[in-house]
């Protein structure tokens, strides 16, 4: 497949900032794509989209209250 051999040298060109980014840059190539295919072929070269992650390691406030109330009832 041609678009297989075509990404990892656009990827040197292009920053891979989103998926609709390279969908977008893709059909200016005249490729006819859709954003599930660029996220299929992504997926099997393994390549991932940059965007901020959601940060799960951190409490939310909520959390922190709820914990703060706990421990006062005894």
């Amino acid at each position: 497949m041609q678009r297989k051999r075509h990404t990892p040298d656009l990827k040197a060109k292009v920053a891979l900032e989103a998926l609709k980014g390279m969908t977008a840059f893709l059909r200016t190539q005249e490729e006819n794509v859709n954003p599930k295919r660029v996220c299929r072929l992504f997926r099997t070269m393994g390549l991932e989209a940059i965007y901020p992650k959601p940060k799960l390691s951190q409490p939310s406030d909520n959390s922190r209250r709820s914990l703060s109330a706990q421990g006062t009832r005894h």
